[in-house]
């Protein structure tokens, strides 16, 4: 069993939660305020870590995942992505999807730290009544309860 930190499609009601479904959910945590957020094509999200203390604590879930459902939630992962040990807001350790050095230097994503999370940041740009996208209002559906909501591409979830 692995913890696992997640932000994005692998949060409930995302995409790719099914790979996951059925592991713990230790609960809602924030990340330690040392990370930036990003959305890469508005499709997935990045965690990054803050230059110079500039960072922000982050919403996610907190998984207690067995090796085999990890993996196929890896499986799910964007390429811009890749798997790194971050730390929580309470001082715990986790294993998180963040957002490739090269990839944050190519640049070019949106800087979404101040929203605090993936679901509130979709559910700021996707109209309330979006039918791809659900409602703010509907945990288990859309931006507000599934991450990436419409426009996520094949292969393009994000824990």
């Amino acid at each position: 069993m692995a913890l696992m930190f997640l932000n994005g499609d692998g949060m409930v009601g995302g995409s790719a939660h099914h790979t996951i479904e059925g592991a713990p959910l230790v609960g809602e945590r924030r990340t330690a305020p040392k990370y930036r957020f990003f959305s890469v094509r508005d499709q997935f999200p990045g965690l990054y870590p803050a230059a110079g203390g500039d960072g922000q604590p982050i919403l996610g879930e907190l998984y207690d995942v067995p090796m085999k459902e990890l993996r196929a939630l890896l499986d799910t992962e964007p390429p811009e992505l890749e798997l790194d040990v971050i730390e929580l807001e309470d001082g715990e350790m986790s294993f998180a999807m963040v957002l490739r050095d090269s990839e944050h230097d190519h640049g070019g994503h949106k800087d979404i730290s101040a929203y605090g999370g993936w679901r509130a940041y979709r559910a700021s740009v996707l109209p309330a009544d979006d039918p791809a996208g659900g409602s703010a209002d509907d945990p288990a559906g859309g931006p507000a309860g599934g991450e990436a909501g419409s426009g996520s591409a094949p292969g393009a979830a994000s824990a």
